[in-house]
């Protein structure tokens, strides 16, 4: 079965800025949790990372931003 899948990858924050405070201390670890599994199985079968998932660095755009403006929609869509 065909597979087309997309990698929404915020890129890495500077590293004076990963242990600014606790909350962002404790969104990095939600984020190395939610992500863990998708990693760990394209680790396991390159064949998916290679040929059918592709990585789109969407840092600057809001990953819960329900209300994009249609300028930036189109700005998000012309990253693939």
């Amino acid at each position: 079965m065909p597979v087309i899948g997309l990698v929404l990858d915020e890129g890495m924050a500077p590293q004076e800025d990963i242990f600014k405070s606790i909350v962002s201390y404790v969104y990095k670890i939600f984020n190395t949790i939610r992500y863990h599994s998708d990693k760990d199985f394209l680790r396991k079968n390159n064949f998916y990372k290679k040929f059918c998932v592709r990585n789109i660095n969407v840092s600057g755009f809001g990953w819960l931003n329900f209300a994009m403006e249609d300028e930036e929609k189109k700005d998000l869509f012309y990253k693939v």
